[in-house]
C-alpha cells in the first residue's frame, strides 16, 4: 500500500511538468514569432486569382484522399512495428482475468493469491494503457513524416492557393519549408478532421445559397 501511495503522489507533479514544458514552449515560439514579425517585415500572401471558393471542395477531397493513405501506410508500419507486442498484453491481461474469475469460484478462496492476480492484472493493464499512448503517439509522428515527405515531393495545401507574387526574400525562403510543415501536419491530422472541414463548409455554403422564404401566408 506504501509503494501505490508513493507512486500516486508523483503522478500529479510529473503531469504538471509536462504541461509547463508546454506552456513554455508554446509561449517561446509566440514570442519569436513575434520578434520575427517586427524585424523582419513581410507582406501579406495574395490568393491566387484563378482558384475560386467553389475550387475548395476540389482541394479538400485530394487532402482527404491523402490523408486516407496517410493513415492506412501508418496503419501498415505500427502493424509490423507494435502489434505483436500489444497483442501479447492482451492475452496476458484475459489470462489473468480467466485466472481471478476461477479463483473466486473456489469456495475457500486464498486471499493472498487472490491479491497476487489482482496486482499483477492491474500491473498488465497499466502497461497496456502506457503501451497504448506510445503507439498513438508514434503513429501521430509517423504520419507527419509521410506528411511532410508528401509536401517535398509537391503535396501542399498553401501553394495551391497563394501565389508567388510580391514576396520578400525572407517570405520566398519560408513559403516552402512552412508549406511542407503545414501540409504534413494537416494530413497527420487525419482525414476525419478534414471531413468535419468539409462538412462545415458544404453546411454554409448550402444555407447561403438556400432560398430566404420572405412570402406573406
Amino acid at each position: 500500500m506504501a509503494i501505490q501511495k508513493t507512486t500516486n503522489s508523483h503522478s500529479a507533479p510529473v503531469g504538471n511538468r509536462i504541461s509547463s514544458k508546454i506552456k513554455i514552449r508554446g509561449t517561446i515560439i509566440v514570442l519569436i514569432a513575434l520578434i520575427a514579425g517586427v524585424y523582419y517585415t513581410t507582406e501579406a500572401l495574395q490568393f491566387d486569382s484563378n482558384v475560386t471558393l467553389t475550387d475548395i471542395p476540389a482541394l479538400l477531397g485530394l487532402l482527404f484522399l491523402f490523408s486516407l493513405f496517410v493513415e492506412r501506410c501508418t496503419e501498415f508500419f505500427l502493424s509490423l512495428w507494435r502489434s505483436k507486442e500489444a497483442d501479447n498484453l492482451d492475452r496476458k491481461i484475459e489470462l489473468l482475468k480467466h485466472d481471478l474469475t476461477a479463483k473466486k469460484a473456489i469456495p475457500e478462496i486464498d486471499e493472498a493469491k487472490l491479491e497476487q492476480l489482482n496486482e499483477d492484472l492491474k500491473k498488465v493493464q497499466d502497461e497496456r494503457v502506457h503501451y497504448r499512448s506510445e503507439s498513438r503517439l508514434a503513429a501521430l509522428w509517423t504520419s507527419f513524416t509521410i506528411g511532410v515527405l508528401l509536401g517535398l515531393v509537391g503535396v501542399r495545401i498553401l501553394g495551391s492557393i497563394y501565389t508567388g507574387a510580391s514576396m520578400s526574400p525572407v517570405q520566398q525562403a519560408l513559403f516552402i519549408p512552412a508549406d511542407i510543415l503545414f501540409t504534413g501536419a494537416i494530413l497527420a491530422g487525419g482525414s476525419e478532421a478534414i471531413n468535419k472541414i468539409m462538412k462545415v463548409y458544404n453546411k454554409f455554403f448550402s444555407e447561403k445559397a438556400a432560398p430566404k422564404n420572405n412570402s406573406v401566408t
